[in-house]
């Protein structure tokens, strides 16, 4: 089910790109933004239709999949709150990219290209910096393609889980941000595949907390050194 709505305050104040506009711009844009609310289950955009709006997750995740030549799907990332859809809004005339379905309820505010792209034209600065944002962006994309190749399914898992923690090191309890069949999909990995990769991080000091969702790690650093990452300084220790 899809509800859409212009009659609520737009949010959007945790989108990166929104904010690298000025406020009196922001906010414009923001009170002829639409809000979309999803129900669990329901698409957002096909892949190839008409992409004139941009989109941004105000909370909830979306899971994006790509198309196969044989016709099946995969996927691609699993974005949430502040993450952009269909960047390509913004360039005019390209289809969607991806096909955007919520994996829980969620909300979603769509932005109108050609007035986004009116305000970037107008700003040079701020088209680099959504230029940056979106090269950041396929960056990670591509990092997560080479971790396919370069990383056991155990480390993948480990960065997974280190990219939620606050701390560089000792004992950390983080909270899975969606169920585990979906934490598989963004690893691409099947169900039992990701079962036995938490089997192969349990000896060092990696297990289930008190609830379905909540993950355990003795040493964080520990874990870092096993995945080959280094962990940013500005973690809290």
């Amino acid at each position: 089910m899809r509800c859409d709505s212009a009659d609520e305050p737009a949010g959007g104040g945790n989108s990166p790109l929104l904010n690298r506009l000025p406020d009196a711009e922001r906010e414009r844009l923001l009170a002829e933004a639409r809000r979309v609310r999803l129900a669990t289950g329901t698409i957002l955009v096909q892949q190839d239709d008409p992409a004139p709006e941009l989109f941004i997750v105000e909370s909830g995740h979306l899971r994006l999949t790509l198309r196969s030549g044989s016709g099946g799907e995969s996927t691609v990332d699993i974005v949430g709150a502040g993450d952009t859809v269909c960047e390509t809004a913004i360039l005019g005339g390209e289809p969607a990219p991806v096909t955007a379905q919520a994996i829980e309820e969620t909300s979603v505010l769509a932005v109108d290209g050609a007035r986004l792209r009116q305000e970037l034209l107008a700003r040079f600065d701020l088209m680099m910096g959504m230029l940056g944002d979106m090269s950041a962006r396929l960056r990670g994309l591509l990092g997560q393609l080479t971790d396919l190749k370069s990383k056991s399914t155990a480390q993948r898992l480990g960065m997974f889980l280190l990219s939620l923690c606050a701390t560089s090191c000792g004992a950390a309890d983080v909270t899975l941000p969606y169920g585990k069949r979906v934490v598989a999909e963004k690893l691409g990995m099947k169900p039992e595949t990701l079962s036995r990769a938490f089997a192969r991080l349990r000896p060092l000091g990696v297990r289930g907390g008190p609830a379905e969702t909540t993950v355990h790690i003795d040493d964080v650093a520990e874990l870092a050194e096993y995945c080959g990452v280094v962990l940013d300084d500005d973690r809290e220790a």
